[in-house]
């Protein structure tokens, strides 16, 4: 019954839900907590926290479905990394679990290691995967699936969250700040660098010369790395909130912000990000994966979700009419200037637009 009010809740509040540039488009209730997931070809690995993993068929985004799970007792999933045929999976109080997915119906386990810590963030790579334990990273050989075995470990300044690799960099989003890693030899990582911030760092996504931070109630904060061993502040974002998953495609940055659901950040110009899409959704959004044209979200008891950002209009001032009777748009989508929904027809009066057969025209 409960789940049965909470998805009633949801088609509700699609209807009405606060956005800017991003449409809803489909979703699949989990039967859990959706915290994380991962993207490959037409299906979504969702970590569903106590409901373990949800495997969901996306080839049709307006009607996800769930195709196979995987469950064992007493345990809270966190963060999914494939890498065929095995997804990698961090069990928050026990550690790491490998499962075979190469039939998404029939999902099993193939092994697993307990680590001492509560794991979290996940990053597979060649013969190893790394894992944000608590305390620091550990590094673990899979090139036996049934028998991995840790190899090294890297004691960080305080509670570690999560990673990013590109070899032959580990980059780590620790609740003291941000550090770089040499693991050019696994068994013995090499610091290089540490940039501290005022508050944690709960994750990382890196492109080209730019690591991108998400920073609690803090928002984006953008470094350049081309000197990984010289780390510098470029720009910043502000967001006043808990920001968790982030993707970075393009030149935007996608970011899962809690209550406040999703944001698109405008990072063509790193020294001056700024915001150019959001959706309220209606959970928790905890994470956020990107295959263009699509956002996939994993918002918490609202489950598995999926959205477009679609850019802001192309205005085009110097094509305009004048519309002086408000029943001459009443059934048309409008926007303001900087591409927000105008709800409210009575504050209608100069500068704004609205979309009309792909065009942009001026009210007066």
């Amino acid at each position: 019954m409960q789940k049965i009010i909470l998805v009633l809740i949801f088609l509700i509040f699609s209807l009405f839900a606060e956005s800017l540039n991003v449409r809803f488009i489909g979703y699949y209730d989990t039967p859990g907590f959706a915290n994380s997931l991962f993207i490959v070809n037409n299906y979504a690995y969702v970590a569903d926290s106590d409901s373990g993993l949800r495997i969901i068929n996306i080839s049709n985004p307006q009607n996800p479905y769930e195709v196979g799970n995987f469950k064992l007792p007493l345990v809270n999933f966190k963060i999914p990394f494939f890498s065929s045929p095995y997804l990698y999976l961090t069990d928050y109080y026990f550690g790491l679990r490998i499962v075979d997915v190469s039939n998404p119906q029939q999902p099993f386990q193939v092994g697993a290691f307990r680590t001492p810590g509560w794991s979290y963030g996940i990053w597979a790579l060649d013969s190893f995967v790394y894992i944000a334990d608590g305390s620091g990273l550990r590094i673990i050989n899979i090139s036996n699936p049934q028998n991995p075995y840790e190899v090294s470990f890297y004691d960080t300044p305080s509670w570690l969250w999560n990673l990013f690799i590109s070899y032959p960099y580990c980059y780590l989003a620790d609740a003291s700040g941000f550090l770089i890693l040499d693991i050019s030899n696994p068994r013995e990582p090499n610091l290089l660098s540490f940039y501290p911030t005022s508050d944690a760092v709960l994750d990382v996504f890196v492109k080209d010369s730019f690591a991108y931070l998400t920073i609690y109630n803090q928002g984006l904060k953008i470094i350049n790395i081309s000197n990984p061993q010289m780390p510098v502040l470029m720009g910043e974002y502000f967001i006043p909130n808990e920001c968790w998953g982030i993707f970075v495609s393009n030149s935007y940055v996608y970011i899962a912000c809690g209550e406040m659901g999703i944001k698109v950040i405008n990072v063509s110009n790193p020294n001056n990000p700024y915001e150019i899409g959001y959706y309220n959704t209606p959970g928790f959004s905890n994470d956020i994966f990107i295959v263009e044209p699509y956002i996939y979200a994993a918002d918490g008891d609202f489950g598995f979700q999926i959205y477009q950002f679609y850019g802001t209009p192309n205005i085009e001032e110097k094509n305009y009419s004048l519309f002086n009777k408000k029943e001459d748009f009443k059934n048309t989508l409008l926007f303001n200037k900087v591409g927000r929904k105008i709800r409210n027809l009575k504050k209608i009066n100069v500068d704004y637009y609205f979309l009309k057969n792909s065009k942009v025209l001026l009210l007066k």
